[in-house]
């Protein structure tokens, strides 16, 4: 469902007014960094979309290639840390601080994905007892004939 509707999420930023600051009921949000509120959230929605799409691929697959993921997926985490705090701090992130950031999201990555790994073993498992089934079925209707 979320990969179906994960093209009109990069139109979010339609919603959002095309000011500097935004007024509501909750809170108030000044962009001082994009000078548009509508410009800040087409940009992070441009660079969450995809990193939604690739932990969900990171999370759900068991092939060998999923490592290669690990670098995109702590590039487009970088990108959001630097996007965020280029508004709320006058100085954007120096690039000396991509490496930690990627290794950190990296080993979290890891963490949570061993921790989900056994999940992922279960439904396989269900996949292929479901399976067996579906043959055994069909066997037993072909014997009945």
């Amino acid at each position: 469902m979320f990969i179906a509707t994960s093209p009109l999420l990069f139109y979010v930023y339609l919603c959002f007014p095309n000011t500097k600051v935004w007024e509501t009921f909750f809170f108030t949000y000044e962009s001082h960094y994009y000078e548009s509120v509508s410009t800040f959230v087409w940009t992070l929605s441009s660079k969450l979309v995809p990193l939604l799409i690739l932990l969900l691929l990171f999370f759900s697959v068991r092939k060998w290639w999923i490592n290669a993921l690990l670098s995109v997926i702590g590039m487009y985490t970088f990108q959001i840390i630097v996007l965020v705090s280029s508004d709320y701090f006058d100085e954007l992130i120096d690039f000396k601080f991509l490496i930690p950031s990627i290794i950190l999201v990296c080993i979290a990555l890891y963490f949570v994905r061993h921790k989900m790994k056994f999940y992922i073993k279960i439904f396989d498992l269900k996949d292929e007892i479901e399976n067996e089934i579906e043959k055994v079925k069909k066997e037993i209707e072909d014997e009945r004939r």
